[in-house]
């Protein structure tokens, strides 16, 4: 039940070489929670497990986590290491790819990587998962898809984990046709 009812979360170093503070939305002025460290409440352990956790769960393939530096997300003050973990969803058999861009996009050429975290945040399925579903559709409707190509040297160091390959070339748009 925990990781059905769980949320998206961003953790991220503001004080601490470990996590020490979090977000809930990836919004202007949104609430920062942290966890104390001063000369009464060191609070290291605590923090050292959130990292530990993690790590591991993303080992065990119970969570996805990913940076969000190359996705054009940045906070403020220059804190570091904003992430994004949450609690893996299977992918719903019925999804539908095409009705999904159709109902959230207006555009006919959709930026890859941002569509995938899109989709990520809002069901939390895992980023490989909507990699495969973004290639199996575009196989399926080739009258309705076309996969855009692009170099390697176009794609931005964590971004690369957000693009699909297909026969040895990264896609990084969808037209819509």
């Amino acid at each position: 039940m925990l990781k059905i009812n769980s949320k998206v979360i961003f953790p991220f170093n503001r004080e601490s070489r470990f996590t020490d503070s979090f977000i809930y939305e990836l919004k202007n002025n949104s609430t920062i929670y942290f966890i104390r460290k001063d000369s009464i409440e060191n609070n290291e352990d605590m923090m050292r497990f959130w990292d530990v956790f993690v790590k591991w769960a993303n080992e065990l393939g119970l969570v996805e986590k990913f940076n969000l530096k190359n996705l054009d997300y940045q906070l403020a003050n220059n804190y570091k290491s904003l992430t994004c973990v949450y609690f893996k969803q299977k992918l719903d058999a019925d999804f539908d790819l095409v009705n999904y861009i159709k109902s959230n996009y207006n555009s006919h050429y959709i930026n890859v990587p941002k569509l995938i975290f899109r989709i990520a945040l809002e069901f939390r399925y895992s980023i490989s998962d909507i990699k495969k579903l973004i290639i199996q559709t575009a196989n399926r409707y080739t009258d309705a898809f076309s996969l855009q190509r692009t170099s390697e040297i176009f794609i931005r160091n964590t971004e690369i984990n957000f693009v699909p390959m297909v026969n040895d070339s990264y896609i990084s748009h969808i037209l819509i046709n």
